[in-house]
């Protein structure tokens, strides 16, 4: 699980595959659980920001993947050990081996651990709906981006302008 294709051929992206559907059905059980009153699309739109790249690779983090990860010598030259996609690849592979090691029982109470000290509410909804599009440039004062500054602080650019009420007709000012 832990394995990059940069160094074996025999490398976690089968895992990968099978742990993204785990975890997508993990957590919708989830927030059908915590979030009984909300409708569908309130409920798909939660399940996206935490299943998303971000939100898995801080995850990654958290439980120190980086160390255990097996990348290839260039990748690893290339500080491919702290690369969101890498890190968000390998704990949905770690979901899908436990998914076969243990079944769906032992991989949801581990998706459910991995989650457990996130803040899940139907808010969560509503900041996906707002989401600043991608391909919007936000300048603040000192000229970096709003991207690049909360990804130092590693939060999302809707977060940060909704936690610094900064927005203003889609321009920082």
């Amino acid at each position: 699980a832990l394995t990059h294709r940069s160094f074996a051929g025999r490398n976690n992206e089968r895992l990968e595959f099978l742990g993204d559907s785990v975890l997508g059905l993990a957590v919708a059980h989830m927030l059908y659980e915590a979030l009984g009153g909300q409708p569908e699309g309130d409920l798909s739109r939660v399940r996206a920001q935490l299943v998303r790249q971000d939100s898995l690779h801080q995850l990654a983090l958290d439980l120190g993947l980086p160390a255990l990860l097996r990348l290839g010598e260039g990748e690893m030259r290339s500080g491919g050990q702290r690369r969101p996609s890498i890190l968000a690849d390998a704990l949905e592979a770690i979901i899908g081996a436990v998914y076969l090691d243990g079944g769906h029982t032992a991989a949801s109470a581990l998706v459910r651990r991995l989650f457990d000290q996130v803040e899940i509410s139907p808010a969560m909804s509503a900041a996906a709906k707002d989401a600043v599009a991608p391909t919007s440039v936000h300048v603040v004062a000192s000229g970096e981006t709003l991207t690049a500054i909360a990804a130092r602080y590693q939060t999302t650019v809707p977060a940060l302008i909704k936690a610094n009420d900064l927005r203003q007709k889609n321009r920082i000012v």
